[in-house]
């Protein structure tokens, strides 16, 4: 494997590699514009002898090389030869087929099941997970030694909610998606909607978003997404959360302002004071004088 040390373990908040990231092959060098290939190992995992199955996705078998076997089939490291392979939720892989995994990556060749012969691949690898894979190692369900052979560049791809600047691009991106496959013919976004957008915590993550402006795009009239076309009753919710201060009391008002900061924030009380116009300290004596707010962070 010419390209062994080409290994990028990525760590994600789960959803979010799956929905988008695997479409997009913007990783530079000569693989960037050749063979992608993706492998789920936690459904490989679900199957029948998961072991066999996952270890014919990844390397191939030939014909009778078990029960069902009826034909030659190229694994997925052969099939991204000279390109990128993706193995998504590596942290689902079985021990053993870990073990298998990590001969492959140091020796750069692969041996198809029931085959004697060894065959030599050039592939990009990229890992994924939404574990903590050190974590994964203390409770004897990774192993190190795979570890620190993937662990090469490490990408950690936060939950959507500590990255809303990424929401207009993306929501860009499935309205394109969308129009191309005919599911609408929506050209363009309201500026109103990326702020409701943005304001949202996103418990769902990406696949969450794609859902909502799927559905935006399925019924919106107008060729133009509004915020009537996104109103769901979770994010209705969004501004109910600060509410009408008509009828609230100052304190109440700064209760609010503060919830409202520590979950657009993820609870990060330095984000949070920025966002309010206060210092850290300003907020640290606020959060111990309430007890509900204590709560709340």
């Amino acid at each position: 494997m010419t390209r062994a040390n080409a290994w990028a373990a990525i760590t994600v908040k789960k959803t979010t590699t799956r929905t988008t990231h695997p479409r997009y092959k913007t990783i530079s060098g000569s693989a960037s514009q050749t063979t992608f290939q993706r492998v789920a190992t936690a459904a490989a995992k679900r199957l029948l002898k998961p072991d066999q199955l996952a270890e014919s996705e990844l390397f191939g078998h030939v014909e009778g090389a078990f029960t069902g076997a009826d034909r030659t089939r190229l694994g997925s490291f052969e099939a991204a030869q000279h390109g990128t392979l993706f193995l998504d939720e590596i942290s689902e892989m079985s021990r053993g087929l870990q073990a298998k995994l990590l001969r492959v990556l140091e020796a750069g060749e692969i041996q198809r099941l029931g085959s004697d012969q060894r065959q030599h691949v050039d592939v990009r690898v990229l890992a994924a997970t939404n574990r903590d894979l050190r974590v994964e190692i203390d409770r004897k369900r990774f192993r190190a030694d795979l570890f620190y052979r993937i662990n090469v560049l490490h990408i950690h791809l936060p939950p959507l909610r500590e990255r809303p600047e990424d929401i207009p691009p993306l929501v860009d991106f499935f309205v394109r998606q969308y129009r191309h496959e005919s599911v609408s013919d929506v050209q363009g976004v309201a500026p109103q909607v990326l702020e409701t957008l943005m304001e949202y915590h996103w418990p769902g993550n990406i696949r969450e978003l794609r859902n909502v402006i799927h559905r935006a795009c399925i019924l919106c009239k107008t060729g133009v997404l509004q915020v009537g076309d996104i109103a769901t009753r979770e994010l209705s919710d969004r501004p109910a959360e600060l509410g009408d201060f008509r009828d609230l009391s100052l304190a109440e008002m700064e209760r609010r302002a503060i919830r409202h900061a520590l979950r657009k924030h993820a609870g990060n009380k330095t984000a949070a004071a920025r966002h309010l116009g206060v210092t850290s300290r300003t907020l640290h004596n606020k959060l111990n004088r309430d007890v509900e707010l204590r709560k709340a962070s």
